[in-house]
This record gives C-alpha cells, sequence and structure tokens, in this order.
C-alpha cells in the first residue's frame, strides 16, 4: 500500500509544482517583455531559480498537508526514489533519442508528426516539476529531521 500511497502523493505534489512553475515562469516572461528585456542568456539561470522557488513552496505543501494527512517518511522515501527513477529514465530516453537516432532524422519526425512528445519536450516540462518537488521533499525532511 506504502507504493500506491506514493505515487498518488507524487502525482499531486508533480502537478502542484508544473503548474506554479508554469505560473511564475509565464509571469517573469511577461515581466521581461513588458520591458523589453529578454535575455537568452539568462533562461537557464532564471529556470534554475524558478525550480528552487517553486521547491520551497511546495515545501510549504508538504508541511501543511502533513498538518492534515499523516504520512510516513518511508513515503517520502519512496517518493524520492520515484523521482529518482523518472529522472534517470527520461535522461536515458534522451540520450537514445539524441544518439541512436542522430542517423535516422526520419524516424524521429515521424514518431513526432503522430502527436507524441518529443523527447526535448517531455523534458522540458517534467524535469523542473521533478526536481522542484525533489527539493520540496529534501527541505522537508531536513525539517523533520530524518537527514
Amino acid at each position: 500500500m506504502i507504493f500506491i500511497h506514493s505515487l498518488i502523493l507524487i502525482t499531486l505534489m508533480l502537478l502542484l509544482s508544473l503548474i506554479i512553475f508554469i505560473l511564475m515562469f509565464l509571469s517573469v516572461l511577461t515581466i521581461e517583455v513588458m520591458f523589453h528585456s529578454i535575455h537568452d542568456n539568462l533562461l537557464f539561470s532564471q529556470i534554475i531559480f524558478l525550480t528552487v522557488f517553486t521547491g520551497i513552496i511546495m515545501h510549504y505543501f508538504l508541511k501543511t498537508f502533513q498538518n492534515h494527512f499523516h504520512f510516513s517518511m518511508t513515503s517520502i522515501t519512496m517518493m524520492e526514489y520515484y523521482i529518482q527513477w523518472t529522472l534517470i529514465y527520461v535522461t536515458i530516453y534522451q540520450a537514445m533519442f539524441d544518439d541512436l537516432f542522430k542517423s535516422s532524422k526520419q524516424l524521429v519526425a515521424n514518431i513526432s508528426s503522430r502527436g507524441m512528445l518529443v523527447p526535448e519536450d517531455l523534458i522540458l516540462v517534467l524535469f523542473p516539476a521533478l526536481i522542484a518537488t525533489w527539493v520540496a521533499i529534501a527541505i522537508y525532511k531536513v525539517h523533520q529531521k530524518q537527514i
């Protein structure tokens, strides 16, 4: 039951962190457009900052959620494992598409044209949510004195 409980909680956290990250990213982008100060070289730094900030916000979500529903440190650890496994899988998925199919761009174009996610799109959307959730869990464990 711990696997299912952890999977449900990680799914909720990922959705929430994804929504928070996208809203903050769009807000920053809107402000940059308003002030005509868009810099491509700052994009990576902005994404890292927004990811960590999303993780801090998600930490407060975990604290609030813990006050209403008790979940064990085993569930938290399982959530970390799910994130680590997903990050590893996505990295392998990206490497497979980047390296193995470089000579066969037509295959990737065919997959993309059928409406399947392009690996770059999957990573662009999934990595910030996974990392922000991981940050939240790490902060939560530190505050619970479990690390």
